[in-house]
């Protein structure tokens, strides 16, 4: 009997499609990318629900002829390649003939067009199970498609995509990293009748990154340019301060596609030496130019990442770049104070946190005069048994996030709150703006004091006390980055709570690196092994760990 199968064309392109079309912004970026391969100037964008609704893509660009519009929905049609030997030097976004086909597959689409040299546009209409219907139509020269009810044909698909405020912000990610990468190329991005974004066209690059990413980004971007044989680099990288926990400022574009590249990343991180933080990622807008045919961008099946001919050389590039824009900016690092709680200002809030005795664990230094500090990193102790080794940052976080937590849950927050002197605004990128509205009620109940106070931007009056006197816009930026990211601490609250307060423990806690004076190590220690929960920081990394005189022994084989 026969197991092997043809499929049908519907599976077969409602399979195709779900490569492609993952979501409301895969299918705008794929529209927003042919408009840009029509020549478009000015492009906006129409959303309803997300886009789970409707979604509208008007350009200003050439327009599609009666003919073309015919077959343009069809698979594998286009006008961008004719030959095999034009995927060798691919210039255009789209080259494959399924953007167009593949959301046909997955909602109700209408088509309109119009060349600049026709009198009257045309527009087709693609019902899912029905003929598609041509018929002539009053528009501007350019293209205008409308898609609605995405995904209504494969309801498995849409159970996967999230609430219409993610998938806005999703949108908003893709539509942000397209105008970097054009800035001479007018932008407008609607969302129930509320515009998100709105750019004009004939930007340069710095403009663009200050109207998309703000003033407090755009303010500390330094300009970047670096060329060799295999290529030209241009663009901007922020100063050693902009680098956080999160890669959602870092935007690379080769040859104006935007992609994902991790050892380039890595590299312009990792160029920066000491001048940021392990575990940071700088932020950057970088463009490489390079030779169409060193670069294949068939190897992805959204184009979202590419292949170089000459990786090494490509990351070699953009080490030299880097490094040279930060000698000639003349950047250096400054030393975190031996100081540690007044240095933070927390001599008077967090150190207090650490004071108060309770029963201990029964796991506790023989000594704890002898607690001994290494590398500004774990805390060294004896015990009855062998030695305590604990993380300095991870115990920290976890007795602060315990405290945070009951105090949260006693309806009075986490007490003192600071009020600024004078109220603070923060620009935010738009994609920040929509996550930081979302939980604006969870960080009021915690004790700040903020609200929107314009379109991306917020009005900071008041902090818990434990942040007095830090950087509030890097604080904001740092929750933001926490909250896109879903860091989960695991508790029995609501994840936005739990999320919230791991946060705040992390920032307020000691940092590996932090010299400690040994009343601190005591107090830290003392504390921790107070904690009920002591056995892991919020994020789930152990806190200490205790090794045993026949351990020790094993190791030395005296036994």
């Amino acid at each position: 009997m026969k197991t092997i199968n043809h499929l049908p064309h519907h599976i077969v392109s409602k399979i195709a499609a779900g490569e492609v079309v993952d979501r409301p912004a895969s299918a705008i970026k794929e529209l927003v990318e042919n408009s840009l391969d029509a020549g478009a100037t000015y492009i906006q964008i129409i959303l309803e629900q997300g886009g789970l609704k409707k979604i509208v893509v008007k350009d200003d660009g050439k327009g599609m002829s009666k003919e073309d519009l015919e077959i343009c929905f069809l698979p594998h049609t286009t006008s961008k390649i004719t030959t095999e030997k034009d995927l060798d030097t691919i210039q255009s976004f789209g080259f494959r003939g399924e953007a167009l086909s593949s959301i046909a597959a997955v909602s109700h689409m209408t088509i309109k067009s119009r060349k600049t040299d026709a009198e009257h546009g045309y527009m087709v209409e693609l019902i899912p199970f029905q003929e598609p219907t041509l018929s002539s139509a009053g528009i501007p020269v350019g293209t205008e498609i409308e898609i609605k009810d995405l995904f209504s044909t494969i309801p498995a698909r849409k159970k996967f995509v999230k609430d219409s405020r993610t998938e806005l912000r999703h949108i908003v990610d893709a539509i942000t990293t397209i105008a970097l990468s054009f800035p001479r190329v007018g932008f407008i991005l609607e969302h129930d009748g509320n515009v998100i974004v709105n750019v004009p066209k004939e930007q340069n690059l710095q403009e663009r990154i200050h109207a998309l990413l703000g003033d407090d980004i755009g303010m500390q971007m330094m300009p970047i340019t670096h060329e060799s044989q295999y290529g030209r680099l241009n663009g901007f990288i922020g100063k050693p301060q902009l680098a956080g926990s999160s890669r959602a400022h870092q935007y690379l574009f080769v040859n104006n596609r935007s992609i994902t590249h991790l050892p380039i990343s890595r590299t312009v991180t990792e160029s920066f030496g000491s001048l940021i933080e392990p575990r940071t990622h700088a932020v950057f807008v970088v463009s490489l130019e390079l030779p169409y045919e060193s670069v294949d961008v068939n190897v992805h099946p959204r184009k979202e990442e590419v292949a170089f001919a000459y990786p090494k050389n490509i990351l070699e590039l953009c080490e030299e770049a880097v490094v040279t824009t930060l000698k000639n900016n003349n950047i250096t690092y400054k030393k975190i104070s031996s100081d540690f709680m007044k240095e933070r200002g927390m001599d008077g809030s967090t150190a207090d946190m650490l004071k108060d005795m309770v029963t201990p664990w029964n796991l506790k230094p023989e000594n704890m005069q002898e607690i001994s500090q290494l590398h500004n990193l774990y805390l060294v102790a004896p015990t009855a048994d062998g030695i305590l080794l604990v993380d300095q940052h991870a115990a920290h976080e976890r007795i602060l996030f315990e405290q945070f937590k009951e105090a949260f849950r006693n309806s009075h927050a986490t007490g003192a709150v600071f009020e600024l002197p004078e109220s603070l605004l923060i620009n935010l990128p738009a994609s920040d703006s929509i996550i930081l509205d979302e939980h604006a009620e969870t960080l009021q109940k915690l004790g700040f004091d903020i609200s929107l106070f314009g379109v991306n931007t917020f009005k900071l009056c008041a902090v818990p006390d434990v942040f007095k006197d830090r950087n509030y816009k890097e604080l904001i930026s740092e929750f933001i980055n926490d909250m896109r990211e879903g860091r989960n601490s695991g508790s029995k609250l609501d994840r936005t709570t739990e999320r919230t307060l791991a946060f705040m423990a992390c920032r307020t806690a000691v940092k590996a690196g932090d010299p400690l004076a040994p009343d601190e190590r005591k107090r830290l220690l003392e504390k921790l092994l107070a904690c009920p929960a002591g056995y892991t920081c919020p994020h789930g990394r152990p806190t200490h760990i205790e090794v045993s005189m026949n351990e020790l022994d094993k190791m030395f084989k005296r036994k």
